[in-house]
């Protein structure tokens, strides 16, 4: 699927975001997001809850954020499964 411009033209697709990513080093250089977008279901309920970006500087690049968001997602499920085992599913 394109992103960012998928016009005639062409777009930015996940694949090129994924690679370009995979160059970061863990951590993000400093960069580092909080996936709750859209308020936090799972492990932690709270519709109220809000996502961010925090450590942003002129350095940092779309792969920056690519990977922090990743990693974001990342932690987000881990926490998910170590409350479904800690509760006995798992």
């Amino acid at each position: 699927k394109a992103l960012f411009g998928g016009g005639p033209e062409g777009g930015l697709d996940y694949e090129t975001l994924d690679k370009e990513a995979a160059e970061i080093p863990p951590g993000s250089d400093g960069l580092v997001a909080l996936e709750t977008f859209q308020g936090s279901r799972t492990p932690k309920t709270d519709a109220l809850a809000r996502g961010a970006v925090v450590g942003l500087t002129l350095s940092h690049t779309r792969a920056h954020l690519w990977r922090a968001k990743m990693e974001a997602v990342c932690f987000g499920t881990r926490a998910c499964i170590e409350a479904l085992a800690k509760s006995g599913h798992g």
